[in-house]
């Protein structure tokens, strides 16, 4: 696998994290229609449990994650989900009116054999960095 050229992105809070890392886009799959045409891989720790799991995801789709959290962090939608093609894997952010983030999900590995559901809580301020890192992977 090639080494991804992009840092990555990372909504941390405390000791909890979600971060999306091993950024790869396939710009030749993409422009022939495969929606498979992205990968990265979701990495989690939530309390004494961590996961990671590989993921697959049309570029199109990724933009559309990274303009919802805009808009989650703006108050304009209270929810967002990345739930990748192949496996499943997905993670769910939402926001209440005081800006208290839950994030929450279900990552498998490679072949579904080992899964982790996760929930934290984060705060409003650790959504930033994390689009900021988003908003660098995509070409």
């Amino acid at each position: 696998m090639k080494q991804s050229k992009y840092p990555p992105a990372k909504l941390r809070y405390g000791e909890s994290l979600v971060a999306i890392e091993d950024f790869n886009f396939y710009k030749d799959d993409a422009d022939a229609g495969n929606p498979y045409n992205t990968t990265f891989g979701i990495k989690v720790i939530s309390g004494a449990f961590q996961g990671y799991a590989s993921c697959e995801y049309d570029i199109k789709d990724f933009r559309i994650f990274v303009d919802q959290l805009c808009e989650l962090y703006a108050f304009q939608r209270d929810r967002v989900v990345l739930s990748e093609i192949c496996y499943g894997s997905n993670v769910t952010l939402s926001m209440d009116k005081a800006g208290h983030v839950k994030v929450e999900g279900l990552i498998f590995d490679d072949g579904m054999e080992q899964s982790l559901t996760f929930a934290f809580e984060a705060d409003q301020s650790a959504l930033p960095p994390f689009i900021s890192g988003l908003k660098q992977m995509i070409p």
